[in-house]
Formats: C-alpha cells, structure tokens, sequence
C-alpha cells in the first residue's frame, strides 16, 4: 500500500479516460481499477512514477477491506473528523453546492470549463472550499485533530524513497504519502498541486 500511495508501485501513468467529458457519468472505483489496468513497467519500490490508477486501486482495497464506500468512508473519517461540512466526492457535484464552486477556465478570456468528472475518484475527485482544506491543511500539520498521531503524520510525511535509492532522479521531488516533498530555499516543503 505504501508503494501505491507514494507512486512507487510501478505503474504506468494512463491519461485516457482518467477525465470524463461533459455530460458522462463517473466511472465505478471497481470498474477504474479493474477494466484495463496500467502496465506494471517497474519493480515495486524502485522507480517513482505518478500513477493516478496506484491510488485508484489503495482506495479500492479500503473498500473491500472495511466493506464500505470508498466515498461513505471518507466522509465519515475524514471530512467529519476534521470539520470539512461541506467536503464531498459526489460527481457531478450536487446541485445545492453548485453556488460554492469556482469556475474553471483553460485560459483568460476562454469559455467556461465544464466540472470534471475523475476515474478513478481518488486521484482528484474532492471538491472542498477553502476553509474545508484549511481544516484539512491544519489536520496534516498536527493540529489537536482527532484525524491522526503525530507518530502517523511522521509516516505520512516520510519520502517512499532515500537520495541514495534514487540515485539521478534524487534531484527532482520525491513522493511521501500523496505529497511532493521539495526543498526550497532551507525549507522543506510538503504539496501537491490540483484544480
């Protein structure tokens, strides 16, 4: 799960499909993890590579494993323990947060971008506002959230990979558990960009 989770597993990273056009119905987590899987180029644990099918398919084995939504269970452990009220993995997202939601756009001045519907949903499917992601933000910095140990924030936060496993590659971010790790001026910095 760990390789999964910091995109050491191996997989390739597949594009198509992974964004469903307007007007298309969210694919099934089992369905995004099953039909047509990536190919398993490396060997777990060497070569980190973005996979959004490698979280697809650790939040599939919380389905399976706890025998409820992966949608269902977030909300509760997650969104509700940290104080994200309006936090949700619906897609499309329901008609009475549609007033919450930023417009996209590909560029200034262009048309609007219709709201993008993710497969598999763990990858990029949460629509939060801003003060829901700063209760996430504080729950990952160690606030007195119920949501985590700071024994397992340090776990979270620990890069899957050492400068030395690396080898060439070390130059570029490595992966903790869903963040980039960076260095940038003496500052260790934990991110990961999105819409």
């Amino acid at each position: 799960l760990r390789h999964l989770l910091t995109h050491t597993a191996g997989f390739e990273d597949k594009i198509a499909g992974v964004i469903a056009g307007p007007g298309e119905n969210a694919t099934s987590l089992r369905d995004a993890v099953t039909i047509d899987p990536p190919e398993q180029i490396a060997e777990p644990g060497t070569t980190p590579a973005y996979s959004n099918y490698s979280n697809g398919l650790a939040a599939y084995v919380v389905e399976r494993t706890v025998g409820v939504g992966y949608a269902d269970y977030v909300q509760e452990h997650v969104f509700d323990a940290v104080g994200m009220s309006t936090a949700t993995l619906a897609q499309p997202l329901p008609d009475e947060m549609q007033s919450s939601m930023s417009k996209g756009y590909s560029f200034t001045g262009s048309a609007e971008v219709p709201f993008e519907i993710n497969a598999p949903a763990p990858a990029g499917a949460i629509s939060a506002t801003t003060a829901d992601m700063n209760a996430f933000m504080l729950a990952q910095l160690g606030d007195s959230s119920p949501l985590l140990s700071e024994r397992t924030l340090e776990q979270m936060h620990e890069p899957a990979l050492s400068a030395e496993e690396l080898g060439g590659l070390a130059a570029g971010p490595r992966m903790t558990l869903g963040y980039f790790e960076a260095d940038r001026n003496g500052h260790r910095i934990l991110s990961h960009g999105g819409d």
